[in-house]
């Protein structure tokens, strides 16, 4: 299987008992903070579980993933992927929000937007990356090389992908 099937794959499959300790701890903060706040970033280094966090809060919250808004149709929470972090293209969301009827929105990038938003940085810790490669063997029966040592989720997968 390569790389991108089993991303596909995973996508189309996973449920939410296979997030990592780091990506549940952010998920519940995002369910206490929406109740105060419209805008939420994550971000963090590539490879951390921000997209699958993504896909996990708009199976669960019935929110629309996208990396284009415009794309949208009226909804009420977006999961917004691959943003800029730039405070002013940021806030320049703001009437299609409006227009579109968005009341929350998660915008997930890989630096912190620096504005008056909750802002969760995503971070990979080794439990995290032994629940991933748990996750993929239980349901791919994905093995991982021992030896070879990886940084980020998507290089843990390429490196060890047959």
């Amino acid at each position: 299987m390569d790389y991108i099937t089993l991303n596909n794959r995973i996508k189309e499959l996973f449920t939410e008992e296979w997030l990592t300790t780091s990506q549940k701890n952010i998920y519940t903060t995002i369910l206490n903070k929406f109740k105060t706040h419209k805008i939420i970033n994550i971000f963090g280094e590539p490879g951390t579980g921000k997209t699958f966090l993504g896909w996990n809060i708009a199976k669960t919250m019935a929110a629309s993933y996208t990396s284009n808004i415009e794309e949208t149709g009226l909804q009420n929470i977006v999961v917004l992927d691959n943003w800029s972090h730039k405070k002013q293209e940021v806030r320049n969301l703001i009437p299609t929000m409006h227009l579109k009827g968005i009341n929350k929105l998660i915008l997930i990038t890989e630096k912190e937007v620096k504005d008056d938003i909750i802002r969760l940085e995503l971070l990979l810790t080794e439990d995290d990356k032994k629940i991933f490669k748990n996750n993929l063997w239980k349901n791919f029966d994905l093995k991982f090389d021992k030896e070879k040592k990886s940084d980020n989720l998507h290089s843990l997968i390429k490196q060890n992908l047959r």
